[in-house]
């Protein structure tokens, strides 16, 4: 749940949940294989989420942020297929941007989509890469640089997918709902949440 929001614990929730929404909602057509990673058990909603977009539901498990992105990329390659993960706080992210992903990973051992703050949205790989998670310094604004130069010295062929902004404060909020205002096609279901009408769910 975001609480750097600073939100109320139950409309912090809701929107987490909208996002979550919106985010397997851009991800349709982009992958054969879909898994949606929760922290926790799933609920009802998650569930239906999980159900009306034909996604897998997985646990991410015990440990830190890399922890968990490292198990779950470890098991989506398992089958010798590219996975790319994608965070839950980008409910506004082009869904292209996921299938440019993909297509880079037919040459590059590692893609990244740069977040504003300097972290990154999504990442992606050919095959487990315990290394490139263990020791990072998550919530700062320092991940994307030390990521990189963990690919820099090992040398390994990286790809980078445009950037685009995450919400993990409230000016990262405030900015998201100026997006939202300006187009109205735009993650139905955190317009919902934030109560800016339209947004019909598909």
């Amino acid at each position: 749940m975001k609480t750097r929001l600073r939100l109320p614990p139950a409309e912090a929730a809701a929107l987490h949940l909208a996002f979550v929404d919106d985010v397997c909602r851009l991800s349709r057509g982009t992958a054969a294989r879909r898994i949606l990673a929760l922290d926790g058990a799933p609920d009802a909603r998650l569930r239906a989420i999980a159900a009306r977009e034909g996604m897998e539901l997985a646990a991410q498990g015990e440990g830190d942020l890399g922890a968990r992105m490292d198990r779950a990329l470890a098991a989506a390659v398992g089958d010798g297929q590219p996975a790319v993960i994608v965070g839950a706080d980008v409910p506004t992210l082009p869904p292209a941007r996921i299938a440019l992903a993909l297509a880079l990973l037919e040459r590059d051992e590692v893609v990244l989509g740069p977040a504003e703050d300097g972290g990154y949205y999504l990442v992606g790989a050919r095959r487990p890469a315990p290394w490139l998670f263990a020791g990072v310094a998550w919530g700062t604004g320092e991940v994307l640089a030390q990521t990189l130069e963990r690919l820099r010295l090992r040398g390994a062929r990286h790809g980078l997918v445009g950037s685009h902004p995450d919400v993990d404060t409230p000016e990262d909020l405030a900015a998201l709902r100026t997006r939202l205002l300006a187009d109205g096609a735009l993650a139905p279901a955190t317009r919902r949440a934030l109560g800016l009408g339209g947004g019909e769910p598909g």
